[in-house]
């Protein structure tokens, strides 16, 4: 039966915010990586946000201050009991410290929470210039590229077009009558068409549950491996089932 060899995907790579290209390290045919950079957009400010919020997520001055607050604090509160003790000092004053010590460790942990919502802020100034930056979210070839520096980019706008074969479809419309003799998991032999030729494997991933009336057809979905991206998708082909 004739058939057509497909890629397993096609993405429309987009960009996450609006901003002007910096820089494209892509060119069609390329092998691209999951992960790997496509775009960069300008993110001079960004960077510089994130190294402040850097900056004040490593610091520790304040924490720093409360303790030295606390040491003298308690050192008050430890003078004022034993005034109080030989009474020579008053109730209030040892309140009075008693009080400034707990202010004291109020400060520490206003500090120290202080810290944690700094090292939150220096996150999200991070997450902020990682979406400047557009990377490829699956193995695959580059189809096409769609912007080039110094272009202004809107969000959403399409960056580049990426295609994995690796693995392939098959895609095929059979006959209703051989419906029956049909299951998800045959293997089945796939030959391309010139000039690639040669004999493949592949299996039945997927089987139409509904049939088209106008044609008496239904459609079928292989599955074909393609190490190493050998095979080129787009490619007309035949398949034969087991049994003929």
């Amino acid at each position: 039966y004739d058939c057509v060899i497909e890629p397993f995907m096609v993405l429309e790579i987009g960009a996450a915010v609006e901003g002007i290209v910096q820089s494209v390290n892509m060119e069609r045919g390329t092998i691209v990586r999951k992960g790997d950079v496509l775009a960069e957009l300008e993110a001079g400010v960004e960077r510089k946000t994130l190294s402040l919020a850097e900056a004040q997520a490593r610091s520790q001055i304040g924490i720093d201050i409360a303790k030295s607050r606390i040491e003298l604090a308690a050192k008050e509160k430890d003078r004022a009991r034993e005034l109080l003790a030989r009474n020579t000092g008053t109730q209030t004053a040892f309140d009075l410290a008693k009080t400034e010590l707990e202010l004291a460790e109020l400060e520490l942990l206003r500090a120290q929470e202080n810290l944690v919502l700094q090292a939150l802020e220096r996150d999200r100034a991070q997450a902020i210039l990682d979406r400047l930056t557009v990377r490829s979210p699956i193995d695959g070839v580059l189809l096409r590229r769609l912007v080039g520096p110094g272009e202004y980019v809107y969000s959403q706008a399409q960056i580049a077009q990426i295609a994995t074969i690796d693995p392939l479809y098959v895609d095929v419309f059979l006959p209703t009558e051989i419906y029956d003799a049909l299951a998800v998991g045959q293997v089945a032999t796939v030959r391309p068409a010139a000039p690639i030729n040669g004999v493949y494997e592949a299996e039945v991933t997927a089987i139409d549950q509904v049939f088209d009336a106008a044609s008496d057809t239904f459609g079928v979905r292989l599955r074909m491996a393609n190490p190493e991206n050998a095979l080129p998708a787009g490619v007309d082909c035949t398949v034969e089932f087991a049994g003929g």
